[in-house]
C-alpha cells in the first residue's frame, strides 16, 4: 500500500462564549429580551433590578426623557465595528477574527465550537409560523451547516407563508457562517419548501401554488391545474377562461375542473397557523420630533433595567475554599459580560434605527408615498458594520413613531428610477398604487396595465408584470375581481 501525505484546508467559524452572548441577545425582540433578563436574574447572585437608565444609557440624557434615553456614542467604549470582545483581551476586534490561540476565560477553559442551533434559536420572525418550522427543521435529516441555511431562510419568511428575501441577500446574511453558495441555499429552500404547510417558502404566489399541487395527489384535474398555473398564469389572473382554452387546449369540462382545483389552493399558505390573538408588540426604540430634528431614543419601558448588586463586593471578598471562589468569579464575570452585551445591543441598534430615520425622513414627514429605496448594505457601509450585524439590529425591533408602529425591516425596500433619475423605493409605488385603486369607480376599474401607463406618463418605469405583483403583495384581487367574479 502507497502512503502519501495530504494537506487539506479548511475553515471554520468560532466564537467565544462571549461573543455568542453579544449576537444573541442582538437578534432578540424586546419580549424576548425580557425573557432573557429574568431567566438571567435568577440565575446569577450578582444581577439586580434597578430604576435606572437602562445598559447604553446616558445618565445626563435619562433625566429629562420621557418616551426614551438617547444613547451616547462618544465614550461608551465598545467598538462601533460589528461586535467586539471587549472583556479582556482582544478588545475592539471584530467578530469571528480572533486567533484560535487565545487564552481561556473563567467562562470556559477552550473556544467553544460555533453552535449554530444555540445562535439561531431566537431568530426573529412571525413566531408562531417561524416555531412551527423550527419544529420541523430539528428534525428533518439535515447537517449543521444545512440547519444554519434553513433557519435563515426561515427568519425571512413572513406571516403568509412567503419567503421575503432573495437567494443573493441569504448569501450576505450568512457570510459569517463561512463560503456557503447560492447553490447550497437553492437546496435547502427546496427542503423548507417541502415542510409544512404545502406552498411554504414560495417566493411569489406562481410558486405557492405549484408548491401545493406538488404536495398533493396527482390526478388529471391537478396536471391540468398545473398547466394552467405553469403555462397561462397571466390569462388566470386575468380570469380569461377563452384564453386558456385556446392556448392550453382544454375542453370546457376540463378548464372547470382544473380552475376548482385552483381555487382549494390557500394563496396565503402560513395564515392559518396564526389563529391566535397577534401578540403585543413592544417598541424597542421612539421617534420624535424635537427643536433640532428628529430624534431617535431607546424605549425604556421596554424591558427591564440591571446592574451589579452591591452585595458582590461581600461574595468576593469573603474566605472560601477554591471551587466556590472560583464559582464566584465566574459569575461576576458573566454579570458584567452581560450588562456589557446589553450595553452593545442598545447602541447597534440605536445606531442603526438613527441612520435608517436619517434616510427615511420623507416617510416621517409626509407617510409612505415619500419612502425612500434603501438596502441592508447601505445602512452596513455608513455605519462601517457587516450586513448580517444590521440584519440582527433590525429583524424583530420596532420603532414607535407619528406613523405608527413598524418593524425596523418595513423601511428597507428596492428601487426603481425615473426618467428625472430620483430613486423610488418599491414601497411608495405600492402606496400610489393602492391610492389609485382606491380612487377607482366602482364600475370601472383600473386595469394593471393603465396602472403602468400612469406611472409612464410621470417619467417612471414600471413594467405591468411588476404592477400585478405589488397588487398581490397588498392582496388587491385583479380588475376583473374588483368588479365582479366570472
Amino acid at each position: 500500500m502507497k502512503q502519501s501525505l495530504n494537506l487539506k484546508l479548511g475553515h471554520k467559524l468560532k466564537l467565544t462564549p462571549r461573543l455568542q452572548q453579544a449576537i444573541t441577545l442582538l437578534q432578540l425582540s424586546s419580549m424576548d429580551l425580557e425573557t432573557e433578563i429574568r431567566q438571567t436574574l435568577e440565575t446569577n447572585p450578582f444581577l439586580e433590578e434597578t430604576e435606572g437608565p437602562a445598559p447604553g444609557i446616558s445618565a445626563d440624557a435619562a433625566g429629562e426623557s420621557s418616551g426614551g434615553d438617547a444613547v451616547e456614542y462618544g465614550n461608551a467604549g465598545t467598538n462601533p465595528d460589528d461586535y467586539a470582545d471587549t472583556a479582556g483581551n482582544g478588545a475592539d476586534e471584530p467578530l469571528g477574527h480572533r486567533d484560535a490561540g487565545e487564552s481561556p476565560t473563567l467562562m470556559t477553559s477552550a473556544r467553544e465550537s460555533f453552535d449554530a442551533s444555540a445562535l439561531l434559536d431566537n431568530l426573529t420572525g412571525d413566531a408562531t409560523v417561524a416555531e412551527y418550522l423550527r419544529d420541523q427543521i430539528r428534525i428533518a435529516p439535515l447537517d449543521e451547516r444545512q440547519s444554519l441555511i434553513a433557519s435563515a431562510i426561515v427568519e425571512n419568511i413572513n406571516e403568509d407563508g412567503y419567503l421575503e428575501a432573495d437567494i443573493e441577500e441569504l448569501v450576505a446574511l450568512l457570510a459569517e457562517a463561512g463560503d456557503i453558495t447560492a447553490e447550497e441555499i437553492e437546496h435547502v429552500l427546496r427542503i423548507v419548501q417541502s415542510m409544512d404547510p404545502p406552498g411554504i417558502g414560495a417566493r411569489d404566489l406562481r410558486e405557492c401554488l405549484l408548491l401545493q399541487l406538488d404536495a398533493g395527489a396527482s390526478t388529471t384535474a391537478v396536471e391540468h391545474a398545473r398547466r394552467v398555473i405553469e403555462s397561462g398564469f397571466d390569462a388566470l389572473s386575468r380570469r380569461d377562461a377563452a384564453a386558456l382554452r385556446r392556448n392550453l387546449s382544454l375542453r370546457e369540462n376540463e378548464l372547470a375542473d382544473a380552475l376548482a382545483v385552483i381555487r382549494g389552493l390557500d394563496p396565503r399558505p402560513a395564515a392559518r397557523l396564526d389563529s391566535s390573538v397577534p401578540p403585543y408588540v413592544v417598541p424597542d426604540l421612539v421617534v420624535r420630533r424635537t427643536e433640532d430634528g428628529w430624534q431617535v431614543v431607546l424605549n425604556e419601558d421596554a424591558h427591564s433595567k440591571l446592574a451589579i448588586s452591591p452585595s458582590s463586593k461581600t461574595y468576593l471578598s469573603a474566605e472560601s475554599n477554591r471551587e466556590d471562589t472560583l464559582y464566584f468569579r465566574q459569575r461576576y464575570q458573566e454579570a458584567k459580560w452581560f450588562l456589557q452585551s446589553l450595553k452593545q445591543r442598545n447602541e447597534t441598534i440605536v445606531r442603526v434605527a438613527r441612520e435608517i430615520m436619517r434616510h427615511q425622513e420623507g416617510f416621517l414627514e409626509h407617510g409612505e408615498r415619500e419612502m425612500k429605496p434603501l438596502t441592508l448594505r447601505q445602512v452596513a457601509e455608513v455605519l462601517n458594520l457587516h450586513e448580517s450585524t444590521v440584519s440582527r439590529a433590525t429583524s424583530g425591533k420596532y420603532i414607535l413613531s407619528p406613523r405608527g408602529t413598524h418593524e425596523l425591516k418595513y423601511f428597507f425596500s428596492s428601487h426603481l428610477s425615473s426618467d428625472q433619475g430620483d430613486a423610488l423605493s418599491s414601497t411608495a409605488i405600492q402606496a400610489q398604487i393602492r391610492a389609485l385603486i382606491a380612487r377607482e369607480p366602482d364600475n370601472k376599474p383600473i386595469s394593471d396595465q393603465k396602472i403602468a401607463d400612469h406611472f409612464k406618463a410621470k417619467g417612471i418605469t414600471v413594467a405591468r408584470r411588476t404592477v400585478a405583483k405589488y397588487r398581490e403583495q397588498m392582496h388587491i384581487p385583479p380588475s376583473s375581481q374588483r368588479k365582479g367574479s366570472l
